[in-house]
């Protein structure tokens, strides 16, 4: 129970991507509704676990190692990140990963205060949906709703015939390119897949001010 952030990443037909933030209350009262409704399909895509302290070493639920293979000095403000994680078992063999929703990984980063929030990809920020939106316009697209439509046949034929999570495995180390816009205390997840599982890693990181 508690507050939680809510973000939304949506795409318009356009390719244009924007992310909407509001706040949800989760009670007692609103679990046990939730745990009569039918599940569907479990979702493994979320984690419940404090990070340790900004220890650069995430364990995960099956003994899986996320490190973060972080600079020696230091994050400072409008500097590359150096975003790159490796993944291993418990006795340090690599980790060859799949695709999950069409890219090797997938990280957030999200200041403590809230007040900065990114969605990143080892290609950047921009999303599965945007790329798509631009591939498969036609000239005819000018009509509103034409490529939306297209677009939503082709989501629903991915989903159906489970081309997402298919593909060639993946090296078992990922990068993401970023910068932290401002100082702060910051929170990443970074999450990935093996074995048709999502593994989801969290760390912790503080950025200094740029001198």
């Amino acid at each position: 129970v508690g507050r939680y952030r809510v973000y939304g990443d949506i795409v318009h037909e356009s390719g244009l991507a924007e992310t909407l933030v509001s706040d949800v209350e989760i009670t007692l009262s609103s679990i046990a509704y939730g745990a009569s409704a039918d599940k569907g399909e479990p979702d493994d895509a979320w984690m419940a676990r404090a990070p340790v302290g900004e220890a650069n070493e995430a364990i995960l639920d099956d003994g899986t190692r996320m490190t973060w293979l972080r600079p020696d000095s230091g994050l400072v403000a409008g500097s590359d990140a150096s975003l790159r994680f490796a993944v291993a078992t418990s006795d340090s063999t690599p980790l060859a990963l799949e695709p999950y929703m069409g890219m090797p990984a997938h990280a957030v980063v999200v200041r403590d205060d809230g007040k900065v929030f990114i969605h990143l990809h080892p290609q950047g920020t921009i999303s599965t949906a945007a790329q798509r939106s631009f591939v498969m316009r036609e000239i005819g697209d000018t009509i509103a709703g034409r490529l939306a439509q297209r677009l939503a046949n082709d989501t629903a034929s991915h989903i159906v015939h489970g081309r997402e999570g298919m593909g060639p495995a993946i090296a078992d180390t990922v990068a993401f390119p970023y910068a932290f816009p401002e100082p702060g205390r910051y929170y990443i997840w970074v999450q990935a897949k093996r074995q048709g599982r999502v593994i989801t890693g969290v760390f912790v990181a503080t950025v200094a001010s740029a001198r």
